[in-house]
């Protein structure tokens, strides 16, 4: 049963990986007109996914990085976790957006026509940097003696194999370790560079707002703390976790807490300034609470926080859910910042409404199957490497 779960489940995968690519080679052909994308809404489906997968990769980065430089082995799950989730979210970033190019065989304008004061080249920039970073803790991740000694890559894998085990933090070069420490500080840095796109766009008062920078940080770390401890089986509640284990559970979801709390606050706060500012508060803070506001608090923020509270010293009961309604969370704020961001502009522009077409979504959904794939080979190959705790 449990193959034939595994056969069905890549099988779904692979359809869904095949019929993206079917609708991009429509999209291909008749360019950003076989979506719903137009005037006014040009950032839509597509853009939301990137900047999703762009808080994601540098949240889960920057929980690898702080496992890294801490030395210490009780964190090498968490280190393990969070630079595969980085890594496979940043490549699915840059597909989404150059998917929203609408000719993604163009792109290689970006390098040879590259204007170094754009917005989206700061970003391209920041994320294959960022892609660079998450490779080098993936690589140091596996162990390095599956590596055949008979091959050109044997003689890397006699640099990697620095002694005892490979795989743990404390076993990492040092250099690493201390690359790390400087990512704790220069990933929130790095990824508010990629908000600053927003804020540099004239006449759209959503997102031309002070509260928007910390809003993005604090839901990505929110986001890639929450998908770091699925992958790194801090949720599993069929195993037991004793010792150093429970005690990385119990420090995850503290962060979690944490960050939780912040987030409401952060979101909540637009509403309080409103109030005290404004004279017509009640129709302004109504105007801005609205169906994907309340999802948002919700289902992202206020179940995985009562959740996260009734198990905090439960060392047996799974953490996935609250994790995985974080995320659908942190989802919905984007969609919701990029769509209301498009269709509230300061500009005499008739009405406009968008939502994503059958193309848009099919390809959206290969996209999604491929990452999935991707992180399950990931996974797979370092639980046969040796690497996987259980």
């Amino acid at each position: 049963m449990a193959k034939f779960g595994r056969f069905a489940f890549i099988a779904v995968l692979t359809f869904l990986i095949l019929a993206g690519v079917l609708a991009g080679m429509r999209q291909l052909q008749q360019g950003l007109s076989a979506t719903a994308l137009h005037e006014p809404v040009v950032w839509g489906l597509y853009v939301t996914c990137f900047v999703f997968f762009v808080g994601l990769g540098a949240g889960a980065l920057f929980i690898g990085s702080l496992a890294v430089c801490s030395g210490k082995d009780q964190f090498h799950p968490i280190a393990r976790a969070g630079s595969i989730i980085s890594l496979v979210s940043l490549i699915l970033a840059g597909l989404f957006i150059t998917m929203d190019l609408g000719r993604p065989e163009r792109a290689y304008l970006l390098l040879t026509k590259a204007q170094l004061e754009s917005p989206l080249i700061l970003d391209f920039l920041v994320v294959n940097v960022l892609i660079g970073i998450a490779a080098l803790y993936t690589l140091f991740a596996f162990r390095a003696e599956a590596l055949s000694k008979d091959t050109p890559a044997g003689i890397f894998a006699k640099l990697l194999a620095i002694g005892g085990k490979p795989g743990k933090i404390g076993q990492f070069p040092k250099l690493l370790r201390l690359l790390a420490g400087i990512m704790v500080i220069g990933i929130p840095i790095l990824y508010l560079l990629t908000v600053r796109l927003f804020a540099s766009l004239r006449a759209h008062p959503e997102w031309n707002a002070t509260v928007l920078g910390p809003v993005f940080l604090t839901s990505a770390l929110l986001a890639g703390l929450a998908a770091t401890s699925i992958i790194a089986g801090l949720g599993n509640s069929k195993q037991k976790e004793p010792g150093s284990a429970n005690q990385a559970r119990r420090l995850v979801i503290n962060g979690l807490i944490i960050l939780i709390i912040i987030d409401i606050l952060i979101s909540l706060s637009p509403l309080a300034t409103m109030r005290q500012f404004d004279s017509s508060a009640e129709l302004t803070i109504w105007s801005h609470i609205n169906g994907f506001t309340i999802a948002e608090l919700v289902i992202g923020l206020l179940v995985p926080l009562a959740f996260l509270l009734a198990v905090r010293n439960k060392p047996n009961i799974s953490i996935a859910v609250p994790g995985v309604l974080i995320l659908i969370g942190v989802f919905l704020k984007r969609w919701h910042i990029i769509n209301s961001g498009m269709l509230n502009r300061s500009l005499p522009l008739p009405d406009a409404a968008y939502f994503p077409n059958l193309v848009e979504f099919t390809i959206a959904l290969g996209i999604f199957a491929f990452g999935i794939m991707l992180l399950y080979l990931l996974t797979l190959l370092l639980r046969q490497l040796g690497t996987a705790e259980a």
